[in-house]
């Protein structure tokens, strides 16, 4: 039997690279014409399908943000709450769902967030906004089903955040005589929570420290609707973290956060605590 020649197996090499690229343009021209051909979930036709990659940061351009994070106590700013920050930042940018977005620290207090292209207001606004602590009271909690009544609940369909109707009543029959009243879950507040979707990616529900409102848990498998605020952190005096332990001061193996709170913080705190119990 004749063994190839090194030009037969060039010329079978070439060959079978040719179809390959073949099959590949093939299914990205199919894959094009699908996407072009498709409709989101408000029943519009999709334009995003293109030919070209999409560009990353360095080729793109995009918009850069310069945060400078100030302690509130008037002290330096330490490297791990700087390091902290930049967490706390990158954890709202990969809720909007921007990719190929850059935080970096630089120097002793800044933090430098490179996003690709033009981001909207409210992205930038959530960047920017300064964290919070407050505590709030649990009117009402259930697993999260991640879909809304009446909604399209296909894994195809992109979640999108729900609005309840204007007609439904938004202020309480009664006067709520505390933050833990029920009273506060007005019909509005209620199907707001019937249809809130956890993994939309635009609900990040806020409202004033004088109202409810509708959120999630951090992994989306549980909401909850919450009263107005009634402590807040800023009557926190020191905060530390170590090992829980039992009422006969043994170690649970669980980590902790132990609160100390400054005199308004203490009494709010006995407030809330004496009534729930």
């Amino acid at each position: 039997m004749a063994r190839s020649t090194p030009v037969k197996k060039a010329l079978r090499s070439l060959t079978w690279l040719v179809i390959l690229m073949a099959v590949l343009a093939g299914l990205n021209t199919a894959a094009t014409l699908l996407a072009a051909s498709s409709k989101d979930d408000t029943g519009k036709w999709y334009n995003g399908a293109s030919w070209t990659p999409e560009l990353a940061l360095d080729l793109q351009g995009g918009t850069q943000l310069t945060l400078a994070a100030q302690n509130t106590e008037g002290n330096s700013v330490t490297a791990e709450q700087l390091r902290q920050a930049v967490d706390i930042i990158r954890q709202r940018v990969n809720a909007t769902g921007v990719s190929e977005t850059e935080i970096n620290t630089q120097g002793a207090n800044n933090i430098v967030v490179s996003i690709p292209g033009k981001p909207d207001q409210q992205t930038i606004q959530r960047i920017e906004a300064a964290a919070k602590l407050t505590f709030r009271p649990v009117l009402y909690t259930e697993a999260a089903t991640n879909t809304a009544v009446g909604g399209d609940s296909s894994s195809s369909a992109s979640p999108t955040p729900y609005s309840p109707p204007a007609s439904l009543a938004a202020t309480p029959s009664t006067k709520p005589t505390n933050a833990s009243d029920l009273a506060w879950v007005t019909p509005k507040l209620q199907a707001l929570f019937t249809n809130y979707n956890c993994k939309a990616p635009d609900n990040v529900t806020s409202a004033p420290d004088d109202e409810p409102l509708v959120t999630c848990d951090a992994d989306g498998a549980g909401k909850y609707i919450l009263g107005p605020v009634e402590v807040s952190g800023a009557n926190i005096s020191n905060a530390t973290s170590g090992l829980a332990t039992s009422s006969q001061g043994t170690t649970t193996g669980e980590w902790a956060v132990n609160l100390t709170f400054d005199g308004t913080g203490t009494k709010d705190f006995r407030t809330v605590t004496n009534r729930l119990v």
